[in-house]
C-alpha cells in the first residue's frame, strides 16, 4: 500500500462537512470525492488519504420522538421491551380500526413508528409516520400533524437527508406556534438547530438552540434546558471553542443526572470525552468515553454504543495503541452490521486496512499526517 489511510477513521469520527472544510483550508491541491476522501490532484482514486487528526463523533442529546396517545391513557415512554411495545400498539391499532376511530388509529400508527425508529428500522418508521400524517390531515388534527412531521424530521436526519428534515421541522414548528404548544416549539427549535449543525451552519445552529433554551427556561422545563445546553456544547465544540463547550456539557450532565436520564448522561459524558480529546487530554477522554459506553450498554442503545466505541478507537489511535483501536472498531462493526447502520461499510474498510499492516503503515501515515494536519 503506497499511502496508507492513516486516519481511516474520518468517516466515523466526524461529519464530512467539518473535515472537508479543514481539508480545503490546508490542502488546496487535493480534491474531495463523494465519500469525503482526499484524492490527489490527478484524480487518481487509487491514492486515498484520510486525515487522522480529527475529532470523534459528537453525541447529540436524545431527539425524543413526540407521542400522541389518543383518547386512552398509555405510558409516555416507550416500553423497554420494544417488541412488546410493537405488539401492544398493533393490538390498539386493530381496536381503533374496529371501532372506526381514525384519531386513535393515527396515534397508534405514529407510535408504532416511534418504536421502529427506536429499534433502528428508520425506513419502516417513516412509513408509519406518513400513514399517521395522512390521517391527521384528513381529520384536521393540527396538533398531531405537527407531531408526526417532527418525527419524520428526526427520521430523515437518521438517514442523512438533512435538507428534507429541515423542511418538515419548519412545518412542524409553524404548527407548534399556531397551536400555542410551547414545549413542542422548544423541542422542534432544538431539532431544527441540530439539522443546521449537521450542515455545518454553526452560527445559525447556535442562534436557534438559544431560542429553544429561552423557551425552556421561561417555562421552567429543566429537562429540555439540559438537552439544549448539551447541544450548544456540541456546536461550540465544532467551532473549536472547546473550553466553552466543556462548560455547556458539564451543565447538561447535571441536568441528566438530576432527571435520571441515562441516555442523556451517556451523551454528555461522551461529548466531554470528545472535548478533552480535542485538548489532547487523552487519558481523561478515554475515562469519559468508558463511562459513556457502560451506560449505553446498560440502556441497550446500540447505535450510541457503536458511536462511543468508534470514539474510543480514535483516542486509542491517538495514543498509538493500534491493537486497542482495532478491538474497539471490530466491536463497533458488529453493532453497525446488526442494526444495519450506514457506517458498517466504512468501518469494515477501516478494519481491513488496519489489520493488513499493523506495523509498516503507522510510520508512513504518521509522517504524512503531521505534514498535512496540526493537532487541535
Amino acid at each position: 500500500m503506497d499511502i496508507v489511510a492513516a486516519a481511516i477513521l474520518a468517516s466515523l469520527v466526524l461529519g464530512v462537512s467539518e473535515w472537508v472544510e479543514k481539508g480545503k483550508q490546508t490542502l488546496g491541491k487535493f480534491q474531495i470525492d463523494t465519500k469525503g476522501a482526499l484524492v490527489g490532484a490527478s484524480g487518481d482514486n487509487n491514492t486515498i488519504v484520510y486525515p487522522s487528526e480529527t475529532n470523534p463523533i459528537s453525541l447529540q442529546r436524545p431527539h425524543r420522538a413526540e407521542h400522541f396517545t389518543g383518547r386512552e391513557e398509555e405510558p409516555a415512554r416507550l416500553s423497554r421491551d420494544l417488541q412488546e411495545g410493537i405488539e401492544n400498539y398493533e393490538h390498539a391499532l386493530t381496536l381503533a380500526r374496529e371501532t372506526g376511530d381514525p384519531r386513535n388509529e393515527g396515534a397508534r400508527l405514529g407510535n408504532l413508528g416511534n418504536v421502529y425508529r427506536e429499534m433502528g428500522q428508520v425506513q419502516k418508521a417513516i412509513e408509519y409516520y406518513e400513514r399517521a400524517l395522512v390521517i391527521a390531515r384528513e381529520t384536521g388534527d393540527r396538533r398531531n400533524e405537527g407531531v408526526w412531521l417532527n418525527n419524520l424530521g428526526n427520521s430523515y436526519r437518521n438517514l442523512g437527508q438533512v435538507t428534507r428534515a429541515i423542511e418538515v421541522y419548519q412545518q412542524s414548528l409553524v404548527i407548534a406556534c399556531e397551536t400555542g404548544e410551547w414545549h413542542a416549539e422548544s423541542n422542534r427549535l432544538g431539532n431544527l438547530a441540530t439539522a443546521y449543525a449537521d450542515l455545518g451552519q454553526m452560527p445559525r445552529a447556535i442562534e436557534t438552540y438559544e431560542q429553544a433554551l429561552v423557551i425552556a427556561r421561561e417555562f421552567a422545563d429543566r429537562r429540555s434546558e439540559g438537552n439544549h445546553l448539551g447541544n450548544l456544547g456540541n456546536a461550540y465544540s465544532n467551532l473549536g471553542q472547546v473550553a466553552k463547550a466543556i462548560e455547556y456539557h458539564e451543565q447538561a450532565l447535571v441536568f441528566s443526572r438530576e432527571f435520571g436520564d441515562r441516555r442523556g448522561e451517556a451523551a454528555d459524558l461522551g461529548n466531554l470525552g470528545r472535548a478533552h480529546r480535542a485538548l489532547g487530554q487523552l487519558d481523561k477522554a478515554i475515562e469519559y468515553d468508558e463511562k459513556a459506553l457502560s451506560i449505553a450498554r446498560e440502556i441497550g442503545d446500540r447505535n450510541m454504543e457503536g458511536t462511543i466505541l468508534g470514539n474510543l478507537g480514535i483516542a486509542y489511535y491517538s495514543q498509538g495503541q493500534v491493537e486497542k483501536t482495532i478491538e474497539c472498531l471490530a466491536q463497533a462493526l458488529a453493532i453497525y452490521e446488526d442494526i444495519q447502520s450506514s457506517r458498517a461499510e466504512i468501518t469494515r474498510q477501516i478494519l481491513a486496512r488496519l489489520r493488513a499492516d499493523q506495523g509498516g503503515w503507522k510510520r508512513k501515515a504518521a509522517s504524512l499526517v503531521q505534514r498535512l494536519f496540526k493537532r487541535p
